[in-house]
């Protein structure tokens, strides 16, 4: 699986490394077992929650479903996640976005 990844405003970046390294993890895992890109938001979304808790983040909004992800591009093996939360006592949302891409391995994610 590729992976590309576009970020903007990131103000942490040991946040981010760790917000990037448990998204990467989640989404291989995921996708190569149910294939279910509203399963993967969901997850997703409760490790940013736990975030959130922890007073790190605040004004989470995860998106990985039929709004950033057309039919054509699934059965392309190509999945989008978007990420963006505020970090603490900061006034700029930062966005991470992932492009995950199938590579030519068997079995397909979809």
């Amino acid at each position: 699986m590729d992976i590309l990844i576009k970020k903007t405003n990131i103000h942490s970046k040991k946040l981010f490394e760790e917000i990037d390294k448990n998204i990467q993890d989640i989404a291989a895992i995921m996708l190569n077992i149910s294939k279910d890109i509203e399963s993967v938001s969901e997850i997703i979304s409760l490790l940013m929650i736990d975030l959130a808790e922890s007073h790190q983040i605040s004004q989470i909004n995860t998106i990985c479903n039929h709004r950033n992800n057309s039919r054509s591009d699934l059965d392309n093996g190509i999945v989008h996640i978007d990420i963006y939360y505020k970090h603490m006592n900061c006034f700029n949302t930062t966005h991470i976005s992932y492009t995950l891409t199938e590579d030519n391995t068997w079995p397909p994610l979809f």
